[in-house]
């Protein structure tokens, strides 16, 4: 059931299991991330892809083929470590995913700044403990390569809070709308294509 005003439902069925509305992960003008928990403790996270801005509604069918083509991307990879996992579709605007508890490097960029006032690229910003692996960044490299084997092309490696340090210290990639997918073709397409 969705309360007056809201674009989200109060609780979501997955695999037969009830997760009710937990919090907001994020509220932009393309989406809102909604965070559900069962009684077990298990979390999903539903991503409506939505204008959400003046007269946005009007564009609610292209939100719907932007949702389709992310979660098309999202299962090309979701076999890869690295990536949450995928859940069912939500009506035409919407797909489940597994919640990573962690900290986004966006997060974590913050944290460091606030409590050592150090900013990214200062040489002492490395000597700061986090929770990142050792070998954080070459197992995102890794995802990234593996990602883009699979001739998708994530966009979005800017924006830190898709980046997700998990307790265990390993990298998740998130948000996977912008991602640019190019098929295999063959024939002399296909030759120009490899070159």
């Amino acid at each position: 059931m969705i309360k007056e005003g809201r674009q989200y439902p109060d609780s979501v069925t997955i695999e037969g299991q009830v997760y009710d509305f937990e919090r907001i992960l994020k509220d932009d003008f393309f989406s809102v991330n909604v965070l559900y928990q069962n009684q077990s403790g298990q979390r999903y996270v539903l991503k409506l892809s939505d204008f959400r801005f003046l007269l946005g509604w009007l564009l609610r069918p292209v939100a719907g083929w932007i949702s389709r083509r992310e979660y098309r991307i999202y299962q090309m990879v979701a076999d890869l470590p690295g990536i949450p996992a995928l859940g069912p579709r939500y009506g035409r605007r919407g797909y489940l995913h597994a919640f990573i508890e962690g900290k986004t490097l966006h997060e974590i960029e913050k944290d460091i700044r606030e409590q050592f006032h150090v900013v990214v690229g200062h040489p002492d910003f490395g000597a700061h403990a986090t929770c990142l692996a050792p070998d954080f960044f070459d197992q995102l490299m890794g995802l990234v390569q593996e990602i883009h084997h699979r001739r998708i092309f994530y966009a979005d490696m800017n924006k830190r809070g898709n980046i997700i340090c998990a307790t265990d210290g390993n990298p998740y990639l998130i948000d996977f709308q912008i991602c640019l997918h190019f098929p295999r073709r063959s024939g002399f397409w296909g030759s120009l294509q490899e070159t």
